[in-house]
């Protein structure tokens, strides 16, 4: 028997057992797969923070795009003889 205080002193069957209960733990841990709930609510968090941000900047550059394409086109036409009020309504 062991005098080591970290250890119960247990009887033979008892250790047995002990070490039978340890190795299938083991096993049981080797086989799993798969997420915890933690990391898939991290995972959640994070998909949620890149959403975010998408709706938030994608606006923006849809917005440029468009008052880009529109200057390019009253620059591409011949403005100079329209009045004030035709380029504004074109």
């Amino acid at each position: 028997m062991r005098s080591d205080w970290r250890w119960h002193q247990v009887g033979e069957q008892g250790d047995t057992k002990m070490r039978r209960f340890t190795l299938m733990k083991r096993q049981a841990n080797g086989r799993q797969r798969g997420m915890s709930v933690i990391g898939l609510l991290l995972l959640l968090v994070l998909i949620g923070a890149v959403a975010l941000v998408a709706m938030r900047v994608i606006p923006m550059y849809v917005q440029y795009y468009s008052i880009k394409s529109t200057i390019e086109s009253v620059r591409k036409e011949s403005v100079g003889d329209m009045a004030k009020e035709e380029i504004q309504r074109a």
